[in-house]
């Protein structure tokens, strides 16, 4: 696929219309332009006025994309911080965000995937098939203790 080379100011345009479709951070943001064949000067300015016309807050980004994650995809917390630091956020930022999620609400999200995972399983008390069942949760970024804690709190028949 050829995108097209983009001036500067045709460039922020498309950035300031993507931006308000939905929350982009700055990684993203420089990846795009890079591809649009701008210097490294030029994606400095443009990305100096989206964040001074307030299109970019990395604050912002970081708690919509952790609610978003876990909410909607059904993330733990370990996967959203590793793809939050793929994107290059800072780790204040990061573990801001990561703190709206209450113990509460996360032990619920586990107890809710694990119970919709063992309802629907042949034989829900196999030691290997519940080794797998936790094995899906903890790929969703959950934590192992969380996880296998969950698992001994309930007994196959109250799922």
């Amino acid at each position: 696929m050829n995108i097209p080379k983009y001036t500067p100011e045709q460039a922020l345009g498309k950035m300031m219309q993507l931006c308000s479709q939905s929350e982009k951070c700055e990684y993203d943001i420089q990846q795009k332009l890079i591809k649009y064949g701008l210097s490294n000067s030029d994606i400095e300015n443009v990305i100096d006025k989206l964040i001074e016309e307030k299109f970019i807050d990395e604050t912002r980004f970081c708690r919509a994309y952790v609610n978003h994650k876990f909410r909607f995809n059904n993330w733990g917390r370990v996967k959203i911080r590793h793809m939050l630091k793929t994107k290059k956020i800072s780790n204040t930022n990061i573990e801001e965000a990561l703190s709206s999620i209450t113990d509460e609400e996360y032990c619920d999200k586990v107890m809710r995937i694990l119970r919709s995972k063992l309802k629907n399983m042949p034989l829900p008390d196999d030691y290997n098939e519940r080794n797998k069942v936790a094995a899906h949760v903890i790929r969703k970024g959950f934590e192992p203790d969380k996880v296998f804690a969950a698992m001994a709190e309930y007994r196959v028949d109250e799922l």
